[in-house]
């Protein structure tokens, strides 16, 4: 007669299909995830229901490798997911991230080990827990937990099955967080590119005007000199005039300078100020360029 044993051993022990066909469908998944997001949403939802858990959550260690955040969660805050932070070696995320050892809890809440990150205000309906480290490259990148609602005691064989699905994950995850890294620099590059051009256009039409006013004058100069007119007895007038614009050619060179030098500027003072002086100020330098047409 053919017993249990036996049958299992033909077909197969049916929690090791079911754990072999989520990770297949996990790292399946994980290949057409849209987005950073849906991809984490994938992990911590597979992951709590192949251990049969109410709760899973993944943080993963700062570029610092000062601590872990929180990444993605299924049944804690989310509004904590980017926020909530575990030292390294603090709390029992903490501890598996330095140990890289799993480490099961059968009551959180009487485990001096655990830490209670503020906003995730877990006393009210976890009760067990087990958490296993994410490495890659032997590297740690992260920390796995379940937890659940009921006392539940986990198993050596639980503690093989999510660590098997953390190494899994790892590299997943892991390759995921660099590419989202690489796309952002990609943004933040394409951004300064922008910002490089738009500071070009601007610095190049600042610079249009004054030098305008500049070849006004020299024209005015050059005519009164051909004629011998009595304009000629304007050339210091125009020559001191030129000259100003090309002072203010300079001012708009350091400060253009000054706008792009990493240190920290001085605050700005704000101060009332005379706009029909200013109106005044700005047309007179324009003189030579609008002698033929009304200003009004």
């Amino acid at each position: 007669m053919e017993t249990i044993e036996s049958r299992q051993a033909r077909d197969g022990d049916p929690r090791e299909l079911q754990e072999l066909k989520f990770l297949h469908g996990v790292a399946r998944l994980a290949t057409t995830a849209r987005t950073w997001e849906e991809l984490l949403s994938i992990v911590v939802d597979g992951t709590r229901d192949a251990l049969g858990a109410d709760v899973s959550s993944l943080y993963l260690l700062d570029r610092d490798g000062r601590g872990l955040t929180l990444a993605a969660t299924n049944g804690l805050d989310r509004h904590q997911i980017g926020r909530a932070k575990v030292p390294i070696g603090q709390g029992v995320t903490g501890r598996v991230a330095a140990t890289r050892e799993p480490i099961t809890i059968l009551d959180v809440r009487s485990d001096a080990r655990l830490l209670w990150v503020r906003g995730l205000d877990q006393r009210r309906f976890v009760a067990s827990m087990l958490s296993v480290p994410l490495s890659w490259n032997d590297q740690v990148v992260g920390v796995l937990n379940v937890q659940t609602e009921q006392l539940r005691e986990f198993t050596p064989r639980d503690v093989d099955q999510l660590g098997a699905i953390a190494d899994l994950l790892a590299g997943i995850v892991e390759k995921g967080r660099l590419q989202r890294e690489s796309e952002a620099q990609v943004t933040a590059l394409k951004a300064i590119e922008r910002a490089q051009a738009e500071l070009v256009a601007l610095v190049a039409h600042e610079l249009r005007t004054p030098l305008a006013v500049v070849r006004a004058y020299l024209d005015l100069l050059a005519e009164a000199v051909a004629d011998g007119s009595a304009a000629l007895s304007r050339a210091v007038e125009w020559h001191g005039l030129a000259e100003e614009q090309v002072r203010r050619l300079d001012r708009l060179v350091d400060s253009i300078l000054a706008s792009v030098r990493p240190e920290e500027q001085a605050a700005l003072d704000l101060v009332p100020i005379d706009l029909s002086g200013v109106v005044d100020e700005t047309l007179a330098p324009l003189a030579p360029l609008l002698r033929r047409h009304v200003v009004v």
